[in-house]
């Protein structure tokens, strides 16, 4: 199903194009501005890295190459796998490094999510001044400030009544056969383990500082990407651009968001009335340079650590 997605968007990016101003544009290309996208991007991750070990910090103190390394595989992983496996891989690959159990791992994944979420909403808020947002953009915003008002909801409330609602989940887990009554049990306190790191103000305030690091640095990135094209736009359009390609990826696709990637770009140059044409070569670029240069360090490293997909099927990060 997410081939056919991802086939049916790429006719619509690509149709009625002007082939000759594509291959122009193309020859035309600021290479030096190229460079600077592929250092940001790079930088984002690495304060992904950072973000990662703010979190982990409660439960054990994790190296921030071991981290870096692990984000890269991860995305390597998401570029050629459905289903955004890269989040499975990720996770094996630091549980391997630093001997941590998955339960905790996707814990800590789950938290960086949800600042994730958080720092979407931040930029959205922030294009919004500037724009009206398209409608499925709203909407997205909409369900996303409801899903994080939940979970935060949920997740607090559970901290401050004494882990009541953990409490209530093991009452609830008493209704399973005993047999994996122990085991479920187990994980879930460990997962609980990861929310841990919202009763320290400080800390969330770290995260989040962390978070929106990311989020500025792709855009940074987003922003040099437009200008290899010489395209002079308000200073907004990369974060515009940045929200309506992760609000739009949540569309199931093939591995690497191909098709979707090309349609979500094009979509967002129309608001700035860019040649359709000159918006898809765009995309062309922008999606190659983030997914050639992280796949091919994301192989080496899961070669270097001798990590391998056999062992991660055997593993009890597949059984998840």
């Amino acid at each position: 199903m997410g081939i056919i997605i991802s086939a049916l968007f790429l006719f619509l990016a690509v149709r009625g194009i002007d082939v000759s101003l594509l291959v122009k544009s193309l020859k035309d290309l600021k290479y030096h501005y190229l460079l600077l996208t592929i250092l940001f991007f790079f930088l984002s991750l690495l304060s992904r890295a950072f973000l990662w070990r703010c979190i982990f910090v409660p439960i054990k103190r994790v190296k921030i190459l071991h981290l870096f390394q692990a984000i890269i595989i991860g995305y390597a992983a998401n570029n050629i796998l459905p289903a955004r496996a890269g989040e499975f891989v990720r996770a094996y690959a630091i549980g391997r490094s630093e001997q941590l159990r998955k339960s905790i791992v996707f814990g800590t994944i789950i938290v960086e999510r949800l600042f994730d979420l958080l720092s979407l909403l931040i930029f959205s808020g922030f294009v919004s001044l500037y724009i009206v947002l398209p409608d499925f953009i709203r909407v997205g915003i909409y369900f996303i400030c409801t899903l994080l008002l939940c979970v935060l909801v949920l997740i607090i409330f559970g901290l401050r009544t004494d882990s009541l609602l953990l409490k209530i989940v093991f009452f609830m887990t008493g209704f399973v056969p005993r047999r994996i009554r122990s085991w479920l049990d187990e994980r879930i306190e460990l997962l609980w383990s990861s929310f841990e790191i919202f009763k320290t103000k400080k800390r969330i305030l770290y995260i989040l500082m962390f978070s929106l690091t990311a989020w500025i640095s792709m855009a940074v990135a987003m922003y040099f990407g437009l200008r290899s094209f010489s395209l002079g736009l308000p200073f907004y359009a990369p974060v515009l651009l940045l929200v309506i390609l992760n609000i739009g990826v949540i569309i199931p696709s093939s591995p690497g968001f191909i098709g979707v990637f090309q349609y979500l770009c094009v979509l967002s140059l129309s608001y700035f009335n860019i040649e359709k044409s000159l918006a898809l070569s765009f995309s062309f670029v922008l999606h190659a340079l983030e997914y050639v240069p992280i796949t091919l360090l994301g192989f080496f490293l899961f070669s270097k650590l001798n990590l391998s997909f056999k062992d991660l099927k055997k593993s009890e990060y597949a059984s998840n």
